[in-house]
C-alpha cells in the first residue's frame, strides 16, 4: 500500500504533488523507519526525464535534512533510497532535490520509531 502518495495519475502522465525541472515527486512509502536509517524508502513521481539523463551529483534525497544514500532511478515512476539515521523518533521531512530546486511535501512526513 502507498501510505503516501497524494493525487497522482499515471495514465494522463500527470503529477499533481511537487513539480520540478522536468520530474515531479508525488510520495514515497513506507512513511515510517527506524531510527537507526537503512530502510529502503519509495520514492513515487516521474522520473522518465531524469532516467535519460540522470548525473548522481545532480539527484538528492534527505530525510530530516539528511542525505540519503543508495539512490537508483528504478524506472520512469519510482527511484529507491536508503534512509539515514534521524536524529529522533519523531517526523521528518523528505525532501527531494535535483540540481538546484528541492520538492518536499509540507503535509506529510518520514517518521522515525
Amino acid at each position: 500500500m502507498l501510505a503516501s502518495v497524494i493525487s497522482m495519475r499515471y495514465d494522463s502522465g500527470v503529477c499533481d504533488s511537487w513539480s520540478v525541472q522536468g520530474f515531479c515527486v508525488s510520495g514515497f512509502h513506507p512513511n515510517r523507519g527506524l531510527v537507526k536509517g537503512g530502510d529502503t524508502l519509495h520514492i513515487i513521481g516521474n522520473f522518465r526525464d531524469l532516467q535519460k539523463n540522470l548525473n548522481a551529483s545532480d539527484f538528492e534525497v534527505l530525510v530530516g535534512g539528511k542525505p540519503a544514500h543508495s539512490i537508483q532511478i528504478l524506472s520512469m515512476i519510482e527511484a529507491i533510497c536508503v534512509t539515514p539515521p534521524g536524529d529522533s523518533v519523531g517526523l521528518s521531512l523528505v525532501e527531494v532535490r535535483y540540481k538546484r530546486s528541492t520538492a518536499h511535501m509540507e503535509d506529510d512526513a518520514f517518521r522515525y520509531v
